[in-house]
C-alpha cells in the first residue's frame, strides 16, 4: 500500500512539473528581455513617466534631470518633477537644466493629479478612488 502511495505521488509531481515546464513556459527561468526591432517605430514603444520627487535639492537635481533627458529612448517620454516646497532654489535648478525638453514641473504636490503624467497606466490609475499616499521623510 504504501509503496503504491509513493508511486502516485512521484506521479503526481512529476505532471505538475511538466505542467509547469511545457504549459507554464519554464516562467521562473531567467531569460533576457525581448527588444523590440531596431526598425520599430517610436510610437511602437511604450510611453514612459519619469517622476523626480525634490525637496531642498539644489544642488543636485541639475544633474538628475540632465541624465534623465540624456536618455536614448525611442518612445514618447516625459518628465515630471516634484518640488515640494523647497527653499533653496530647487525649482530654478530643475527648470534651467530642463529647458531642452518640455518637462512638467510641479510646485504644490498636495495638488498633484496624476493627469500631469500622460501614459496608459497613469491614466488607469486616475480612475481608482484612494488618493496617493506621502512618500516623503519630510511632511
Amino acid at each position: 500500500m504504501t509503496l503504491v502511495a509513493v508511486f502516485l505521488l512521484s506521479c503526481l509531481s512529476l505532471v505538475i512539473w511538466l505542467v509547469l515546464l511545457f504549459a507554464r513556459g519554464g516562467f521562473w527561468r531567467a531569460r533576457p528581455a525581448r527588444p523590440l526591432p531596431p526598425d520599430a517605430a517610436p510610437s511602437d514603444w511604450p510611453a514612459v513617466a519619469a517622476v523626480v520627487p525634490a525637496r531642498n535639492e539644489a544642488d543636485v537635481i541639475g544633474e538628475a534631470v540632465t541624465s534623465l533627458i540624456g536618455q536614448q529612448y525611442p518612445g514618447p517620454f516625459h518628465l515630471i518633477v516634484v518640488d515640494d516646497h523647497s527653499t533653496d532654489g530647487t525649482a530654478a535648478a530643475a527648470r534651467a537644466a530642463g529647458k531642452k525638453m518640455r518637462a512638467r514641473f510641479v510646485y504644490r504636490v498636495h495638488a498633484l493629479r496624476v493627469r500631469a503624467a500622460r501614459g496608459g497606466f497613469a491614466r488607469r490609475i486616475a480612475r481608482a478612488a484612494h488618493r496617493f499616499p506621502n512618500f516623503s521623510s519630510e511632511s
